[in-house]
């Protein structure tokens, strides 16, 4: 699978507030498998405006061609693929790993 020990950086995006941020990277454990995070809080809109995608983009830096959108909520995944993102509604962990291992 296509990971970010394979040279993929992995961010947390969520319109969580900043305790619940700070809680699901320390206590959740998720800061162990992501490089950093686009919480709402922190970029200063929310998903799914579009001024959250760019912002993120802007962020991240490079094409937004290039970046790589899970979510289970319909409307971020569209609104990620309007800012030019490729995006995924996710569903299940094995429809994930299918098309991150798809070549």
């Amino acid at each position: 699978m296509r990971s970010r020990y394979q040279g993929w950086r992995t961010y947390l995006a969520t319109n969580q507030e900043a305790h619940r941020t700070e809680h699901l990277l320390e206590v959740v454990d998720l800061g162990d498998v992501v490089d950093g995070h686009f919480a709402s809080c922190v970029v200063g809109h929310r998903k799914p405006s579009p001024e959250y995608y760019a912002e993120v983009a802007r962020r991240v830096g490079g094409d937004a061609a290039h970046l790589v959108f899970w979510d289970d909520n319909r409307d971020n995944v569209e609104a990620a693929q309007k800012a030019g993102w490729t995006s995924f509604r996710h569903a299940t962990v094995r429809h994930f790993r299918r098309v991150m291992t798809a070549g």
